[in-house]
This record gives C-alpha cells, structure tokens and sequence, in this order.
C-alpha cells in the first residue's frame, strides 16, 4: 500500500484518506478488511466517515496480486452512490495484447445493466503497471498497479487547470516511475483505447497518462459519459448543487420552491459558463434548468420530493447532457 500513496503524493495529491485493512488469516479467509461492514464503517465503508470523496484506489491485500473482481463491484457501487470515480488497476496477467479480455472483465464487473444508470461511467483503468524505486534498498524495485500515480496526476489536474480538463497529454506526466511493465505500439495504446482503458506512455524522457476515458468509454457503446471530464464535470456539478440546495428541506414543495431553485441553479451555471466550462455563445445553448410539475410525478408531490432536471452542453453547444438532482423538501414522506 505504502508505494500507492506515494505515488499519489510524489505526482501532486495533497490529500488522502488511507484505510488499512487486514490481511487473510490461513485459519479464516474472512478476516479480510475488504469490503468491509457499513454498519461498523470498516473496510470500504470507514469513508462513511468523511463528508465526501471524489477518487478510489484499492490495493490487493498481497503486493502484486489482483483485487479480486467482487471486490471492485462493491467499490464501484459504492462510488456511485457517492458520486465518486474509482481507479482499477489492470489484472496482473493482462499484456499490451489483453484489449480482448476487457470486455470480458467489464462483464464480470457489471453483470447486468443497472437501473441507477450506467456504473461503469464510474469507473476508470490505466495500464500497464509501473516500476517504482525502494526509499530505503538502493536498486530495489517494487511494481504496483498505476491508480495511486495516476490519481495524483488527477489532483494536480484538478488544482491547477479544474475538474473540467482532461488529466492526459504531455503535461499529465507521471513522477517517480523507474519504468513501465511493457512498451506499447501505437497499435496497442489505439486498442486499448477503443475499449476504454487509458494507457501509460513514455513522451521523450517522461511518462505521461496517454488517454482519459471512463470504463463506458467502448467505441461501439457511444455513451455520453465515454470522457472522463465530462463525466467528472457533471459529478461536480451534481455534488455542488445538491450541497447548495440543503435548505429545500425547510421549504414546502410548491412552485415558490421551484422557482426558486431555478433561479439559484440557473445562477450557478451562467457562472461555470462565463469561466468558460461550458460551450455555447449563449447561455441557452451551454444549458438549462427545469424544476416545475413536468419534472415531478404525482408520487413525487405527494411524498415531498423535488425533482429538478439540469441540462449542460461540456462539449458541444445545445448538445445536452442531462443530470436529475432529488432533494427532500418539507412535506417529504419516506
């Protein structure tokens, strides 16, 4: 664990949540801290603790093993639910050649469609594993799966340029890297790419994130989450708003309350479009808030719940992206 959160230190994260798990016992596998319990906030769940979390690294309990693939399905789960991105280091086993198997590991990770929306939108893969130098045994080496570098890349992004840049190209270079586990053909890199798993690549004398896609990102799927700023983007958006709209709670769920969430969320986006975050010449065409009886069912107004329906074009004017925001008001029944 200890290489993972240097990398995310050395390649420009300044915070982190570290939680230890321990390790299988020969007597009882079950003694294992993954996934852990909610009700103890153990294991996964010890981010019950904190307010909110925007990036998810596992290591295997064994150094250079694989997480195990269930394990990756509640971590994944998880950051849904909390509006997360989660990092999944590539199988141990997987080659440059390996662009077949992605498929049938995205299969294993979402079984089935999810009715809460597309969960590998969530997620994101970087290959190949990397080399990184002992602190302490001159010469010595450790290999270790990507994700602690690459989501320090990803912090350091999101400092200096925003949520909103995609954390690839030649300034995403990775530090601390002795070497990578296999050299790509452009070939390689462009498979891989088209399955939706970002590659690591040496540029000159650097290594650099060579790709930003998310797990959703498959050529053939043509899923709008395929990027993973956009899909980072509308997460902050989302987390953003649902945060500045706490005070709906105290607010019967009426048109006064709609209308005045529209105007506050209206308010909020005219200011990501005027930094330039959003596209279109006109504000109407880099979006739109809708909140009124047309975004709520019946059952909703009965049980108190407000619906409102946020468009944004990130990429291309009036070509929208719609996030649904769920807020408890006053008159909300469970």
């Amino acid at each position: 664990m200890w290489c993972t959160v240097r990398a995310f230190f050395d390649n420009g994260g300044k915070q982190a949540l570290v939680v230890r798990v321990r390790a299988p016992s020969p007597h009882n596998r079950r003694t294992t801290g993954l996934p852990g319990s909610r009700a103890r906030k153990t294991g996964l769940y010890a981010l019950e603790r904190v307010e909110r979390f925007n990036l998810l690294c596992l290591t295997p309990v064994t150094p250079g093993a694989d997480v195990p693939i269930p394990t990756y399905r509640k971590a994944l789960a998880y950051c849904q639910e909390r509006r997360a991105m989660l990092l999944i280091d590539p199988p141990a086993e997987w080659e440059p050649s390996s662009s077949t198997l992605v498929h049938g590991f995205v299969n294993q990770l979402i079984p089935s469609p999810d009715a809460l929306g597309r969960p590998a939108a969530n997620a994101m893969m970087y290959f190949p594993r990397i080399w990184v130098d002992d602190p302490v045994i001159t010469g010595a080496l450790h290999m270790i799966g990507p994700s602690g570098a690459v989501a320090g890349v990803i912090a350091r992004t999101d400092e200096t340029r925003g949520v909103w840049k995609a954390p690839a190209g030649t300034e995403a270079t990775v530090a601390g890297v002795s070497k990578l586990r296999f050299m790509m053909s452009e070939d390689d890199v462009a498979s891989l790419s088209s399955q939706g798993v970002n590659c690591l690549r040496p540029v000159l004398d650097r290594v650099v994130v060579w790709g930003a896609r998310t797990l959703d990102g498959h050529n053939e799927l043509g899923s709008e989450w395929k990027y993973l700023n956009v899909r980072r983007f509308a997460l902050f958006l989302e987390s953003s708003i649902r945060e500045g709209l706490t005070w709906v709670a105290l607010e019967p769920n009426e048109e006064p309350l709609w209308m005045k969430v529209r105007q506050v969320v209206e308010q909020f986006l005219h200011e990501q479009w005027k930094h330039g975050v959003l596209s279109g010449i006109k504000p109407d065409e880099a979006f739109f808030v809708k909140c009124d009886q047309t975004t709520m069912t019946q059952q909703d107004l009965e049980q108190g719940r407000l619906v409102c329906l946020i468009g944004i074009a990130p990429i291309r004017p009036a070509e929208f992206i719609i996030v649904r925001i769920v807020k408890e008001t006053a008159n909300y029944l469970p």
